[in-house]
């Protein structure tokens, strides 16, 4: 009688042990589960390779008792996961409410990064030590992400997160600091909230002023609560004479534009219109410093309190802190035993930065990519196979009455 052999698991990844099977080899079932059985010797401690419907394969691993594997299955200290008619499950896979990511090639449990193909773009997961996908906010060497509720995470863009604007570089790391995109300057904190209102930088003792409709860095004139100010290119608000164009204006020590009113400023009144215009006296020698040409007074640099405000602590515009360009690294578990219990779970991430909490989003699962995304149902008693031949000869049994099939 013809003897075959189980098949290694693709190409030497899966090691599986050798098992003489002949043609009346088939499944069995007992109370206890299902076993395979080969003229009388069950087989154990294997991986079986069997044929499918489509021309494909599936796996089984039969375990050191000889009964079919199920559910999470660690062997040689890697983690699988066997649907309930025993085919070992690649791509995504639900367990519980739990998402996980099972190698399309060997059926290994993913951990770390993931990027996957999706219609046409590269879209980033993370998968925790355990192997559950990471959702909401997960810090990773030090570094803050936000991944979706579908697990794709936050890339090259802006994310209202429970009220509360956040900014996100190329590479998913959360943006802190001062920030430039499209020519306007943005400040968020060190928990990556967006900043709005005046800021105050205390080491250069330098105030900022950002919109509190979309964070935009204030340059040039602003109106803040009826009052106006000026800003420079930098920023940093004005304080002291500003001439423009010849027009001359006088910014007091908190920024706020004189108007309407004669102030005596260095020992001399001066007048200013409502529209904030220096009114020149009939002595021309009663011009701002006596100066009467375009040139004007330079612009003073002593700034002071204007408000409570917020504290700026990193660099001021002009040195560009926005993220580089690479996406996060992908990694995967490559290392190839038995047992019954799930994989431990490590590590948390329900609490962001700042201890904000979890996005409103309601975005479905993962996307459909790979099979088995739901472990199909029912088990039925089965006995004896169908059988085939691979390329090389050997005989191989056949899945047409094994269970579930």
């Amino acid at each position: 009688m013809r003897k075959i052999r189980t098949i290694g698991l693709l190409a030497g990844l899966l090691v599986a042990g050798l098992a003489t099977l002949t043609s009346y080899a088939g499944w069995k079932q007992s109370s206890k589960g299902y076993y395979y059985e080969d003229n009388g010797t069950v087989v154990t401690s294997n991986w079986l390779r069997m044929s499918d419907n489509n021309g494909g394969y599936v796996y089984y691993y039969m375990g050191n008792d000889g009964y079919m594997s199920s559910g999470w299955t660690k062997i040689n200290d890697v983690w699988y996961y066997f649907k309930d008619n025993g085919t070992m499950a690649t791509g995504w896979v639900k367990v519980g409410d739990l998402w996980y990511y099972m190698n399309p090639s060997n059926g290994q449990m993913q951990t770390g990064w993931l990027k996957l193909n999706t219609n046409g773009s590269d879209v980033y997961y993370y998968l925790k030590d355990n192997g559950a996908m990471a959702t909401g906010w997960r810090q990773i060497n030090n570094a803050w992400y936000y991944f979706l509720d579908n697990g794709s995470a936050v890339l090259g863009k802006w994310a209202k997160i429970n009220n509360v604007w956040y900014c996100f570089g190329t590479d998913g790391k959360m943006v802190t600091g001062w920030h430039q995109q499209n020519n306007a300057w943005y400040y968020l904190d060190s928990s990556g909230k967006l900043m709005t209102g005046w800021l105050r930088d205390n080491n250069k003792n330098i105030q900022y002023y950002c919109d509190p409709n979309n964070g935009i860095m204030a340059t040039g004139w602003k109106q803040i609560e009826g009052a106006w100010y000026y800003f420079a290119s930098s920023g940093a608000m004005q304080t002291g004479w500003l001439n423009q164009n010849g027009t001359y204006y006088y910014l007091q020590s908190n920024g706020q534009m004189a108007a309407n009113t004669t102030l005596n400023i260095g020992g001399t009144n001066y007048t200013f219109g409502s529209n904030g215009a220096y009114i020149a006296n009939t002595n021309t020698n009663n011009s701002p410093n006596g100066v009467t040409s375009n040139n004007g007074p330079v612009v003073s640099s002593n700034d002071t309190t204007v408000s409570s405000g917020n504290v700026v602590t990193s660099n001021a515009p002009g040195n560009s802190l926005s993220s580089g360009n690479n996406g996060p690294g992908v990694t995967a578990s490559t290392s190839s035993g038995m047992s019954s219990s799930a994989p431990t779970s490590t590590g948390t991430d329900s609490v962001g930065p700042g201890g904000t909490g979890s996005t409103t989003s309601t975005v479905s699962g993962p996307a459909a990519v790979g099979a088995n995304t739901v472990a199909p149902s029912g088990t039925t008693t089965y006995a004896g196979g169908t059988s085939s031949y691979d390329s090389y000869g050997n005989l191989i049994p056949g899945l047409t009455t094994g269970p579930g099939h």
